[in-house]
């Protein structure tokens, strides 16, 4: 498991037209699993004026990218000087915003000084990143139950005890019929194995789930002197009758 890296840094000519921000997306979306704290790195080049404004812009999702968060900014708003912008943020502590969500991305927002006229520049991003997590399975799979027991179904495979101090489930529920409802499980493995534990229900005040999305936050899991863990989807009728649903999952870990 990685703990971090870095966006590398990419320049665009962005073109102040209003005061208002206007936002850029420097990086596409990605997992913020485990993701607590950056430091970004913005530089400006050629720019027409010192007019000019900018600032780290920050988007969080915390089911699907295509109904995100608004975004927020970040530090300071930042100018250049003589048409040259230098600047390296401090540490940032991001984990408020990542902690609930499940994807983020960064850019750039821009906008020229109130009272002036519009302004331009090239300016380059650059975000280095913390993340001791990642995204371990995810798939969709067709749910249906007559019953009041618990089925299950495999999201990861075995992982490495040591590396998964907390879970995190993101998923969405559609075309549920019935009393049907589902959480997220694990089992484990001391030494073989051909002979895991029983499932068991991870820890989440909030469960069972219903339709619609859910996103867990980061959840605690004490998995004791065991080997390896698998994380999985249990789901079962809370009446009797007749359930059915499509859901759509994914499970991240992460390292505290």
């Amino acid at each position: 498991m990685s703990c971090g890296g870095s966006t590398s840094q990419t320049f665009k000519r962005l073109n102040g037209t209003t005061p208002i921000f206007a936002y850029e997306w420097y990086t596409g979306w990605m997992s913020c699993v485990g993701l607590d704290t950056i430091m970004a790195t913005v530089v400006g080049r050629a720019c027409s004026s010192d007019d000019f404004e900018c600032q780290v812009a920050q988007q969080v999702a915390k089911v699907r990218t295509d109904d995100p968060d608004a975004p927020t900014l970040l530090g300071s708003v930042l100018s250049p000087t003589a048409g040259v912008l230098d600047s390296n943020s401090t540490v940032l502590d991001i984990s408020g915003d990542t902690e609930p969500a499940a994807f983020v991305r960064w850019g750039l927002a821009y906008r020229y000084a109130n009272g002036q006229s519009q302004s331009s520049g090239d300016l380059g991003l650059d975000v280095a990143y913390v993340r001791c997590g990642e995204l371990v399975g995810a798939g969709s799979w067709q749910l249906d139950s007559s019953t009041t027991a618990m089925r299950y179904i495999v999201v990861t495979d075995w992982l490495v005890r040591l590396l998964v101090d907390e879970v995190k489930l993101i998923s969405l529920l559609t075309n549920l019929t019935g009393p049907l409802q589902y959480r997220l499980v694990y089992r484990t493995v001391a030494t073989d194995k051909a002979n895991p534990s029983a499932w068991a229900n991870v820890t989440d005040a909030n469960a069972p789930y219903g339709a619609g999305d859910v996103n867990t936050g980061d959840l605690a899991i004490s998995l004791g002197a065991n080997m390896l863990v698998q994380l999985g989807i249990g789901y079962q009728l809370s009446t009797g009758g007749q359930g059915q649903g499509t859901i759509s999952a994914a499970v991240g870990i992460r390292r505290v």
